[in-house]
């Protein structure tokens, strides 16, 4: 009898599978919003929040569902919000005490008002804009860390292709109606 080599497959579950996670203005309160497609063994998720996009500390926690196979809807509002750029980001913690990190949500306030929030962020392939108004014909471009433009155009859709790019720390600027200038900043992977 000859020996086969045999192929053993290991599969690597994730607590939780993530659906979506954003944020919006709600009078001064940043709104965030997460849903999950499954969940095994989340104990509760930590919301973190930012003014810098780098130091984060726990805001909140909300308690996750344990085990689903159901999407689960979650909420929390981040009251009395400063002007300013806010980041966020959820902090999934298992029974366990993994931890797992979702991607950054961005909300840059002036005064009372939602700028700009640019989604997914961390980015792979496009970047999604939010903004309360919209801003296909507008101006826009994508600088990194040096100021240099690397990418520059007017807007055709609420999405902008960034699968070019190198990995890093990019600012995307969009001219506003009256002149102004939105700005916030992404990671791309």
């Amino acid at each position: 009898m000859s020996q086969r080599p045999t192929l053993t497959l290991t599969y690597t579950t994730l607590p939780v599978t993530p659906a979506s996670f954003t944020a919006h203005l709600q009078k001064q309160d940043v709104v965030l919003n997460w849903l999950t497609n499954t969940e095994i063994n989340n104990l509760y998720f930590s919301i973190e929040h930012s003014t810098n996009g780098t130091s984060f500390t726990e805001t909140n926690r909300v308690n996750g569902a344990g085990n689903s196979v159901l999407p689960k809807r979650y909420s929390f509002s981040h009251l009395n919000v400063s002007s300013g750029k806010h980041y966020y980001r959820l902090a999934q913690y298992d029974f366990n005490g993994s931890l797992h990190y979702s991607q950054v949500v961005v909300a840059g306030i002036n005064g009372k008002n939602l700028l700009l929030q640019l989604t997914p962020n961390p980015a792979q392939s496009v970047i999604n804009i939010r903004l309360n108004e919209l801003v296909t014909g507008r101006q826009y471009r994508i600088t990194n860390n040096m100021g240099q433009v690397l990418i520059a155009g007017k807007l055709m859709s609420q999405q902008i292709a960034v699968g070019n790019l190198a990995k890093g720390s990019y600012r995307l600027t969009i001219k506003g109606e009256n002149g102004e200038s939105m700005t916030a900043t992404f990671e791309k992977l």
